[in-house]
């Protein structure tokens, strides 16, 4: 006998991206292409039928896997489903000569990424089990962000493959699992709790808002794609990354703080105001159990920072070190901070976090280990996400409403994603909002100054900025 669902309210983590979707998608939150995904080789001899019950097994465990959403009015219910139809797929393509199975795959993977979601079915994930060969096989899952996060996907893949295991009788079965959805609304309830010193912090760090962008935007061609997004790479001197790991310790703190330093100073440059906020995103999963989880829990913290000319550049790293401390160890739900930093959020609601920051920064989650498991080596292959609008089905602008368009310029401004080895990344925008060589530009400057960081970090700020 069917029992019934269980409804709960959003999670802390789940208010900002529900914010943020609704703001781009009004009425249907699901279109706006906001997605996990993962994808992995799997190298030995497979079994698909019995894959297809593993991945059963996961959903079975991981309460997000059977979500779905009831929207009322701003704040929608969360739904839990005690069952749900198993969506993974299978695709044999190992007739197929290499070229076309190439092809095929990478079509596979944007037409699983990139395709909406009804919020109001469950479940809000899709997955493909792909043959190339009786050896060789890839899975793909793409999760709606709400349901789940870049971590999740790394515990998906290593659940999936550690129950095929069991099945076939080569591994035991994973540990179970003994936090579900409501668990994860205790966890992140008490730690990003609002509290009257919580508040004035955002209150004295975030007013005023909101941003705008910090760029020229062109005339906008009604047939553009406002989802379109397009990286430009860059990589850092072997000798520089050595230098800043040297620059970072002095400071006692981390290559990617004075990466985000670097960055800081390159929007004083731009905009030249001392004042700049930069948002970042944390893992959010501080206990144990919590990293067992499939869910959402990325937390996203603003950096306030006076960037001031006369100061040296190592200083400045120890400033934005401060800065993030103080935004982490004052981190509260979306809601609690939006109301804090604009007193008429309730009334303008969906309003996103984009009003919050001049800019973003974020690191690619570090590479997922190979696994060894049934027989099967389980691979981490990469998405480039600076191509993930490629994914997506097209919007062109002339079919957003006209007072939307800002959000969607705001999103698509150019931001910065640093690679796991902190030796380079990719600054994403997209082209169609912005001028012709914008990307290259700021790339260019950001090298110069990560450059001038790791050479003389005595150097003051005033100096850097105006060399460029």
């Amino acid at each position: 006998m069917k029992t019934d669902p269980r409804t709960f309210p959003l999670s802390a983590s789940q208010e900002l991206l529900w914010e943020h979707m609704a703001a781009l998608s009004p009425g249907d939150p699901g279109a706006a292409p906001e997605v996990a995904v993962c994808l992995r080789e799997l190298l030995g001899p497979l079994d698909p039928e019995v894959f297809r019950r593993a991945v059963a097994q996961v959903a079975a465990r991981h309460d997000p896997l059977r979500m779905r959403f009831v929207t009322a009015g701003r704040d929608p219910l969360v739904v839990i489903e005690p069952g749900v139809e198993n969506p993974l797929g299978f695709a044999d393509l190992s007739a197929l000569p290499g070229d076309r199975q190439e092809k095929e795959l990478s079509k596979l993977c944007a037409e699983t990424s990139g395709q909406p979601f009804d919020l109001g079915r469950a479940p809000l994930w899709r997955a493909w089990l792909v043959r190339l060969s009786s050896q060789h096989h890839v899975l793909i899952a793409a999760f709606f962000h709400l349901v789940a996060d870049g971590w999740s996907t790394q515990v998906f893949a290593e659940e999936a493959t550690a129950w095929y295991g069991s099945l076939t009788g080569r591994s035991p079965a994973p540990s179970e699992v003994r936090a579900g959805f409501p668990e994860i609304l205790t966890m992140q309830a008490r730690e990003l709790a609002e509290t009257a010193a919580r508040r004035e912090f955002w209150r004295r760090s975030l007013r005023p808002v909101p941003k705008p962008v910090a760029y020229p935007v062109r005339s906008i061609d009604p047939q553009m794609d406002v989802r379109a997004m397009e990286a430009v790479r860059f990589r850092f001197a072997a000798h520089v990354g050595r230098r800043l790991r040297g620059v970072a310790w002095r400071a006692k703190t981390t290559e990617y703080v004075a990466l985000l330093t670097a960055y800081h100073i390159l929007h004083r440059r731009r905009t030249d105001a001392e004042r700049i906020v930069i948002g970042t995103t944390t893992l959010g999963r501080s206990s144990p159990v919590a990293r067992r989880l499939i869910g959402q829990f990325t937390n996203d913290v603003y950096m306030a920072t006076d960037i001031r000319g006369e100061s040296s550049l190592a200083d400045t790293v120890r400033q934005v070190h401060e800065a993030l401390e103080a935004a982490m160890t004052n981190a509260v739900s979306f809601k609690s901070l939006a109301q804090a930093a604009n007193p008429d959020f309730a009334a303008e609601r969906p309003w996103p976090d984009i009003h919050l920051f001049d800019s973003y920064l974020q690191a690619e989650p570090p590479a997922a280990p190979d696994l060894e498991v049934a027989g099967l080596r389980v691979r981490q292959l990469r998405i480039d996400q600076g191509d993930a609008g490629s994914a997506a089905s097209v919007l062109r602008a002339g079919d957003v409403p006209a007072f939307r368009l800002p959000i969607w310029i705001k999103k698509s401004a150019p931001f910065m994603l640093i690679d796991d080895d902190r030796l380079g990344g990719a600054l994403v925008c997209n082209p169609g909002f912005f001028e012709e060589g914008l990307a290259k530009e700021l790339v260019a400057e950001y090298v110069e100054i990560v450059e001038a960081l790791a050479e003389d970090p005595s150097m003051p700020v005033a100096a850097v900025t105006s060399a460029l």
